[in-house]
């Protein structure tokens, strides 16, 4: 008996101090263009403001009706040097939602539907 509770102690212990160590942070979110939200790993040529801007565009040429959307979010990727803007839904339908890609470089947007 007294050897499991020295056990359960010594395991109490390992994972107070090793559990601690690992610090888990949260993403930067931070207030852009109408709102949009944005989590940028590395450095872009665009902003996130300009990168949703061009999205915006994209989707009303398509003929989106963005007051049908939440407020998108701004996704970046270093590896790519992609911008992905995501617009979700209002009404939680399957199919209520759109993202547009914009290439950090050119500006090019290709616009993928909801499925």
């Amino acid at each position: 008996m007294l050897r499991y509770l020295l056990i359960c102690i010594l395991l109490s212990c390992c994972l107070a101090i090793f559990g601690c160590a690992y610090h888990r942070t949260s993403p930067s979110k931070e207030s852009v263009f109408s709102g949009a939200r944005s989590k940028v790993s590395a450095v872009a040529r665009l902003t996130t403001n300009e990168a949703v801007r061009i999205a915006v565009e994209t989707a009303a040429k398509s003929g989106k009706y963005l007051d049908k959307y939440e407020v998108p979010q701004a996704l970046y990727s270093s590896t790519q040097r992609q911008w992905m803007i995501l617009f979700e839904g209002k009404e939680p339908t399957p199919g209520n939602h759109f993202s547009v890609e914009v290439d950090d470089a050119t500006g090019c947007t290709q616009l993928y539907p909801g499925l």
